[in-house]
């Protein structure tokens, strides 16, 4: 599919200033794309849409991201202080989000991509867990800044440490500390360099027809599932793999 639009929508943490930064590095991804910026929508959400809510126990219910099972301690929170975690169902929130996109901008050319400051997910019905996610690809497109901090897995040897705290005399936060090159937390502007790819894998879901990332793991596109795949391919080294870059140069860069 030819792609001649990208229209992106700010968050709160993705302030007009930020989402420009990333317009401009959108646009030399895309140069023949035209890419503008826009406020978040906001949606107040009626009594009909109930479902869109998915409150998991911190306590006692680990969720999972296909990967790793994760419980939780208060600290881990998107606040830091909550006991529970709220998920919003990605697809369910996409349903509505696409009801506020007019109707032209649905035609074929057009790709919206929202920032969304709320950990999104989707519901497994056969492990019958919720799986955190980064990036919900479709119409709109949606990116989860939180969830480029809880949907990837952190080291193994991180998990051990947490759950050995005790025994081994440590803080969450010293353990953090032993690890903070290893993976991005809260407050990292990092943030914004892999926000930016997942950006670049929303356009390529449509360029690729629904099929956006790569098996080379030093590659933006590839599918991280772990912390620091993601800060390999998408932060410290973002680039093409040469399939990729001659794909992007033979529909956008000639």
């Amino acid at each position: 599919m030819k792609i001649e639009y990208i229209h992106m929508y700010g968050s709160e943490l993705i302030t007009k200033k930020r989402s420009n930064v990333l317009k401009k590095k959108l646009e030399r991804v895309f140069p023949k794309v035209l890419i503008d910026v826009r406020k978040s929508i906001s949606i107040s959400l009626p009594d009909d849409y109930p479902e869109i809510y998915r409150t998991i126990d911190r306590t006692s219910t680990p969720y999972t991201n296909g990967f790793q099972n994760k419980s939780f301690s208060n600290n881990d929170s998107f606040q830091g202080k909550d006991k529970c975690l709220i998920l919003l169902d990605g697809f369910e929130l996409q349903r509505i989000y696409s009801d506020f996109i007019s109707e032209d901008e649905l035609e074929l050319g057009h790709v919206h991509v929202i920032f969304k400051d709320s950990l999104i997910s989707t519901y497994d019905e056969d492990t019958r867990r919720f799986h955190a996610r980064t990036l919900i690809c479709g119409t709109p497109s949606i990116i989860s800044t939180p969830g480029i901090i809880e949907a990837p897995a952190k080291p193994r040897d991180y998990y051990f440490k947490m759950m050995l705290s005790d025994l081994l005399n440590l803080s969450n936060e010293e353990i953090k500390t032993k690890f903070n090159e290893r993976f991005i937390d809260y407050g990292d502007p990092s943030v914004f360099c892999a926000a930016l790819g997942f950006a670049v894998q929303a356009v390529f879901y449509f360029l690729t027809d629904g099929d956006p990332f790569c098996i080379e793991n030093t590659c933006t596109l590839y599918n991280s599932h772990w912390q620091e795949e993601m800060i390999r391919a998408q932060v410290k080294t973002p680039k093409f793999c040469e399939y990729h870059e001659t794909l992007l140069c033979f529909n956008y860069q000639n």
